[in-house]
């Protein structure tokens, strides 16, 4: 991953040159985040290096992961038990999106299953660059699915939490950050005077490890 890369794009983002930028996806989908989020979810994917892997869990209809594959060349694991949600999503719609937009249903490989079941069956091999996770927000699983990614995080590599509002959400970030001190440092945050912000929506932090 380039940071230098990263780092200029993210100050991009905060310029806010990039508000309009996702209006065809907040538009066509039902999504649950707003244009800056999905911004500094796409700058971190286009800073990585050719052959680094994207992996986020909770797809939901798939903004997040046509944002993040927007204008760039970056493979994606989009990981989602469809469990919640059921009246408004499934996996054939989540497909069918990744399709329609642009195409990048051929970048992505898409697991029905809950982030525990991937990671427990995943090889020693997969190596991930990026790491989102918007999966359920209470203290326990917000903090689990962090933790479940560790032993696949390169050194450089971007660990992305939205809802950072939710003071469960602040709670588990800080407790992953007190877990593994001295290997992990916060590269970027962003908190909303409200809730629900036009912009940020609940707002976003962005961890390296070291």
């Amino acid at each position: 991953m380039n940071h230098q890369d990263l780092q200029n794009r993210l100050e991009s983002v905060l310029a806010g040159g990039h508000d309009q930028r996702f209006d065809d996806v907040l538009s066509s989908l039902h999504c649950m985040s707003r244009p800056r989020v999905y911004a500094v979810l796409n700058a971190c994917v286009s800073a990585m290096d050719p052959g680094e892997l994207y992996v986020e869990v909770g797809t939901y209809q798939g903004g997040s992961l046509i944002s993040a594959l927007r204008d760039n060349d970056a493979r994606a694991i989009g990981v989602d038990s469809f469990g919640e949600f059921k009246e408004t999503n499934n996996q054939e719609i989540t497909r069918r999106n990744l399709a329609t937009f642009f195409s990048v249903s051929p970048r992505v490989v898409l697991y029905n299953m809950g982030f525990k079941e991937f990671f427990a069956q995943c090889s020693a091999n997969l190596k991930i660059q990026v790491y989102y996770y918007d999966g359920a927000h209470d203290y326990e699983t917000q903090l689990a699915g962090m933790e479940a990614a560790w032993k696949f995080l390169l050194p450089g590599s971007i660990v992305l939490v939205d809802d950072l509002t939710y003071p469960e959400v602040t709670r588990a970030v800080n407790q992953f950050i007190s877990n593994h001190v001295g290997n992990l440092k916060i590269k970027f945050v962003m908190l909303p005077e409200q809730n629900t912000d036009e912009i940020w929506w609940n707002g976003v932090c962005v961890l390296q490890v070291i």
